[in-house]
This record gives C-alpha cells, sequence and structure tokens, in this order.
C-alpha cells in the first residue's frame, strides 16, 4: 500500500477539487461521515460522545460529525471548542454556523475556564479527538497539551480523526504529547507517520477509508513510502 505523507495527501485533496469539481465540504461530510458510521456501530450504552474541535480542517471535521450525531443518533453530543470560530477552515466555519443554528452544545474551552473542560470530558462516553490533523509540525503546548493530557486520563472509548493529534504525520514523532487513540480512522490513503514508531503506540485500531476521493489521484501520487500488505492465499479458499 502506497504511505502517502501530509503534503502530498493535501495536493490530492487540491486535485478532487481542481479537476474533478468536487466540494472540499463534500470531502469533509463524507469523511465525517466514516467517523460517524464507527460511532454507530459501537455499543448503545456508550450515549455521550465528546467531540474536542481544534482549529483547520480537523475540527471542521469534528463539527460536520456532531451534525450527522445529532440529525441521525439518539446518542447525546456536546462539541468542546479549543480555537476561535476565525481559526477554522472555511468549510469548518460552515458546519459551526449549523451547529450553532441547531443548537448543539458548543463549549468554547480557552485558558480562563480550561476547568470546564474536565467536567465534559470526565462524562463522554466516547471522545472523538478532531484538535489536529496531519500537518502537525509544531510542539503541543499551553492548552492543547492539558486538553490532550486529561482525554489520556479519561477511560472513555477515544476516536482519532484521521490522526492521533499530536503526532507528526510525516515522521510519526510525537509533539510533546499526543492523543492515545482507541481507532484512528484515517481518510483516503494511509499516511507515512501512522505506521512509524512512536506513533504506532498510539493509533489503537488503524482503519483508512475512503471519502469520495477518485483512486486515480493516489495511483498518479509517486511516492518512496510503502508497507507491506498480507494478502490472501486465494488457492487454500478454493
Amino acid at each position: 500500500m502506497k504511505l502517502m505523507t501530509p503534503t502530498q495527501m493535501r495536493k490530492i485533496d487540491e486535485l478532487a477539487v481542481a479537476r474533478y469539481k468536487i466540494p472540499s465540504l463534500l470531502l469533509m461530510e463524507q469523511a465525517s461521515y466514516q467517523v460517524f458510521k464507527e460511532i454507530e456501530a459501537m455499543d448503545s450504552k456508550l450515549e455521550e460522545v465528546v467531540i474536542v474541535c481544534g482549529p483547520g480542517n480537523n475540527g471542521g471535521d469534528g463539527l460536520s460529525l456532531a451534525r450527522q450525531l445529532m440529525v441521525w443518533s439518539k446518542r447525546k453530543v456536546t462539541v468542546m471548542m479549543l480555537t476561535k470560530v476565525d481559526k477554522l477552515a472555511a468549510d469548518g466555519r460552515i458546519y459551526y454556523e449549523i451547529a450553532e443554528s441547531m443548537q448543539a452544545n458548543l463549549v468554547h474551552i480557552t485558558n480562563e475556564n480550561i476547568e470546564v473542560s474536565k467536567k465534559y470530558l470526565e462524562k463522554g462516553d466516547i471522545i472523538v479527538d478532531a484538535i489536529f490533523g496531519t500537518g502537525l509540525s509544531r510542539t503541543v503546548e499551553g492548552l492543547f497539551a492539558e486538553i490532550i493530557t486529561t482525554i489520556n486520563e479519561e477511560e472513555a472509548v477515544k476516536i482519532c480523526v484521521d490522526i492521533p493529534s499530536g503526532i507528526d504525520g510525516l515522521t510519526g514523532k510525537v509533539q510533546g504529547i499526543a492523543v492515545r487513540g482507541d481507532v484512528t480512522i484515517t481518510f483516503a490513503a494511509l499516511k507515512r507517520g501512522l505506521v512509524l514508531y512512536p506513533a504506532i503506540d498510539y493509533i489503537g485500531q488503524l482503519k483508512v477509508v475512503p471519502i469520495g476521493i477518485p483512486q486515480e489521484l493516489i495511483n498518479e501520487t509517486q511516492t518512496k513510502y510503502f508497507s507491506l500488505e498480507k494478502r490472501r492465499n486465494e488457492s487454500n479458499n478454493a
């Protein structure tokens, strides 16, 4: 299987929009739907879902997920915002406005009220990590580091959106601190950093899921990195 760098994946996303006219909003919708399906397959007794949203597209994925859960699921949803709305990507701001109009439980966490975050994280049966995406290349500090520390202390099922927040998507390095996920759902292609140490100790069960990007874009992307796959011996199953 090809391994993509964050830069290559960003280019593939851009080509999906430019060449195939696929709206980026639709790609975000499909990405969050894959996470929604994972959650809905879990035990219905896991009633409380806390989605932790950071800046950029990763936070937008979390907000899109919130809408889907509110429409189609019986689970209770809380969205913890760790960023100002203007720090979200354009698509993320659209989903924020949707969540706001649906009267979602949007909790804005800052350094001034960080103690509030523990109350919400403690009651979560499922915590969705939508803080940072694959392009993170700086040390996680301050508010973000404190929230990740609290997430890791909780016994909830932890689902990481695309990559555990705090992991470098290229090198697999932990940028100071990272979410320890039970499940990581990564989109369209496997990212190089996810198969390297120490990242593999943080991802839990790894799932690579499609989000509507044409396979041709993956096939034509040149890469130096591949992972080995175990292929079933069809002759033994004849």
